[in-house]
């Protein structure tokens, strides 16, 4: 039986996920403020928002019709 550390060392390059997620969400939450900026020179902000919440949903959507959403694996705190 292993236990999740020693699974993760050997996968290799394991320990720069993390920073790289990291990286990518600050580049993401940036690249979204500054596009905010200038798109609300050109659309008003409740056209804006819509756009944004049909993109969201359109994106969690994807997910879940994809099937790589897995309920029971995020509402079981025991992790089977």
């Amino acid at each position: 039986m292993t236990s999740r550390t020693s699974r993760a060392t050997r996968v290799p390059g394991a320990r720069h996920w993390p920073l790289a997620a990291l990286l990518l969400a600050s580049v993401l939450w940036g690249g979204a403020i500054t596009g905010t900026k200038y798109s609300l020179r050109a659309f008003d902000p409740v056209t804006l928002l819509s756009v944004e919440l049909a993109a969201a949903t359109a994106a969690l959507w994807a997910v879940l019709l994809t099937g790589r959403y897995n309920q029971r694996r995020s509402v079981d705190p025991g992790g089977q």
